[in-house]
């Protein structure tokens, strides 16, 4: 569109913006880029669901506890799942958060 002045209620299908996109409000974005899980305690691994993840994603994760190892993603499936490990079981529940970008 070169000018758009009035509303869309409805719109199927894919938007592709050149340059710089400015939004007034709020922008929603459908399924979840963020989100929280825990590995149970005795596992080293959990994989988490989300259509969001592509080949291209940044996906950033954050323990909510002090680790002496990293906490790793260590497989991604496109459109379908992301894996995040540690490299040895805990004796607690490990929380964490973690965040997709594209």
């Amino acid at each position: 569109f070169d000018d758009l002045e009035s509303s869309i209620s409805s719109l199927t299908g894919t938007i592709t913006v050149k340059g710089d996109l400015a939004v007034t409000g709020s922008l929603k974005v459908l399924g979840s880029s963020a989100g929280s899980a825990v590995i149970p305690a005795g596992s080293t691994s959990l994989t988490i669901n989300s259509d969001l993840v592509s080949a291209q994603s940044a996906v950033f994760v954050t323990p909510n506890i002090v680790l002496e190892s990293p906490l790793s993603v260590t497989e991604s499936s496109p459109g379908t799942s992301f894996t995040v490990e540690i490299p040895r079981p805990l004796d607690r529940d490990l929380p964490f958060k973690w965040w997709i970008v594209n």
